[in-house]
């Protein structure tokens, strides 16, 4: 040990450093630690490697890993849902409008404040749903062309996954445009975004597949989405001018066809007997 020292100490300038080199030059230990396949043969090889006389008091770096490996698969899910997830959902139909705001039970906990139950099991929903209900209206604002649009009824539904749904109904609008404001955006941060979306049902209520006509990715500072499904108008027609009897040209006289064709027959005769008698005349005179 004393012959590696002098070595070590020249390369390395921490404990830290020295473990880690230490640890290098004994990978066949370190891949057997790795490899176990039960608490018992973990703890046998720790036994093991300790036992062996080489890199004594050594082992803490690999427990430390394997802590911090354990720490992270634990956190995951916790990641993966950490509270501020929000997704509004506004679908239009015929007679209606719905309003859905997706969210965590976490959200739902920090708007009621300190009228939040102890615990979100059953029975602390039970406690919660009405209060979240109360609590919808103020979440969400909508007008329709500058006048505000009051919910018909408020809903509040405890999903799968800890998400929290807030269902508002309102009647279809007849005003446009509509204006949608989050005004739940205070309870998060500055970094914290969501997404509205828009669907138009009025053909259908049961369409599937239906793309949005208006997605957006909303934030600090930018909370609101505007939206229309006013039918355009078509384009006006020239006004047209009525004429009046007096004003209208006079039509000509109507010809009698009858009178036409005996005209021309006595035309033609008068012709045929002014001929017959200048070729009567002619051949008395020879």
């Amino acid at each position: 040990m004393s012959q590696r020292e002098p070595l070590i100490k020249r390369q390395f300038n921490s404990p830290l450093d020295e473990s880690i080199y230490r640890l290098c030059h004994d990978s066949r230990l370190i891949a057997q630690a790795f490899r176990v396949e039960s608490l018992s043969t973990l703890l046998l090889t720790r036994q093991r490697y300790r036992r062996s006389g080489r890199l004594r008091g050594e082992w803490w770096p690999v427990k430390r890993l394997l802590v911090l490996l354990l720490l992270f698969v634990l956190a995951v899910p916790v990641l993966a849902h950490i509270g501020n997830e929000n997704d509004t959902e506004v679908r239009v139909f015929s007679d209606s409008m719905r309003v859905v705001l997706r969210t965590s039970v976490r959200f739902a906990w920090i708007v009621l404040g300190d009228r939040a139950p102890a615990m979100a099991d059953e029975a602390g929903q039970a406690i919660a749903k009405p209060l979240l209900i109360e609590a919808a209206p103020e979440l969400i604002a909508i007008s329709a062309a500058g006048k505000p649009l009051t919910p018909t009824r408020v809903d509040c539904v405890f999903e799968v996954q800890d998400d929290v749904a807030f269902v508002l109904h309102f009647p279809r609008p007849t005003e446009w445009p509509v204006v949608l404001e989050a005004k739940f955006f205070h309870h998060f941060g500055s970094l914290d975004t969501g997404t509205i979306e828009v669907f138009d049902y009025t053909a259908s209520r049961f369409s599937r597949d239906l793309e949005p006509i208006v997605r957006k990715v909303i934030g600090q500072g930018n909370t609101s989405v505007s939206f229309s499904l006013a039918t355009p108008r078509p384009p006006a027609e020239p006004p047209q001018t009525e004429v009046s009897p007096s004003s209208a040209p006079a039509a000509p006289p109507a010809v009698n066809r009858r009178g036409k064709s005996a005209i021309a027959i006595s035309i033609l005769l008068l012709s045929a007997i002014g001929i017959g008698v200048l070729t009567w005349r002619r051949l008395s005179g020879a």
